[in-house]
């Protein structure tokens, strides 16, 4: 938490707010619009490993019996099975309308930062501290609705996290430039790659910046 704190006090402001221990269901409201069965239903899935919310292919076609429910641009969903591997991730603009069965639920958002939630429970001592309380063996664990909204998480206030999750939205734009140059170039790793890989590393582990070289862009671009 000091760090946390550290960080948002030296580049949000030194009247940062005192960071606070908040239930989820305080912000977050269950989704249940009944929509399609498994046979008609355009579905979506929620990425491991923070991935976000993407288009689902069923090759296999759906069931009948299975029912699926909408989700709608700008959600918070989560994957019950996969909570242990950080199934999390929040419906994009293109997948609004799109279908889930309850084993990804999906919750609206009031009074809380999405990317700021998002980059929160994608860190290990969320994810993995909250999962062992779960259902199920330990190869099977499902984290069911109530039993999500009940945890808590350390929240500052609605302006600080919206800046800190506009900082984490930046981060992983420059992440995905680079890694995109790196690709096209084909050239070995030099000083700024070595600084980038460190912050890839890191950044979701804690609210943490770039320490490396200040010719570095991603140093550059976070200390404006």
């Amino acid at each position: 938490m000091n760090g946390k704190r550290l960080v948002s006090r030296q580049h949000y402001g030194n009247d940062a707010s005192a960071w606070e221990q908040r239930k989820l269901g305080n912000y977050l409201t269950l989704s249940r619009v009944v929509g399609h069965t498994g046979l008609n239903a355009r579905k979506l899935t929620v990425k491991l490993w923070g991935k976000g919310v993407v288009e689902k292919t069923d090759s296999y076609g759906g069931s009948a019996s299975t029912q699926y429910f909408i989700r709608h641009a700008g959600q918070f969903m989560y994957g019950k099975l996969d909570f242990l591997h950080a199934a999390f991730g929040i419906v994009p603009e293109k997948l609004d309308g799109y279908e889930s069965t309850l084993d990804s639920p999906a919750f609206d958002m009031s009074g809380i930062d999405g990317l700021f939630l998002l980059n929160r429970v994608t860190q290990q001592d969320f994810y993995l501290r909250n999962g062992m309380i779960a259902n199920g063996s330990r190869k099977a664990k499902r984290i069911h609705e109530d039993t999500f909204l009940d945890m808590s998480v350390l929240l500052p206030s609605l302006a600080e996290q919206q800046a800190i999750g506009r900082f984490f939205s930046r981060l992983d734009d420059l992440i995905t430039l680079h890694q995109r140059k790196h690709l096209s170039h084909a050239t070995k790793p030099n000083h700024c790659s070595m600084c980038l890989s460190g912050c890839i590393r890191h950044q979701r582990k804690r609210l943490s910046i770039c320490k490396g070289d200040l010719t570095c862009p991603l140093a550059r671009t976070t200390r404006k």
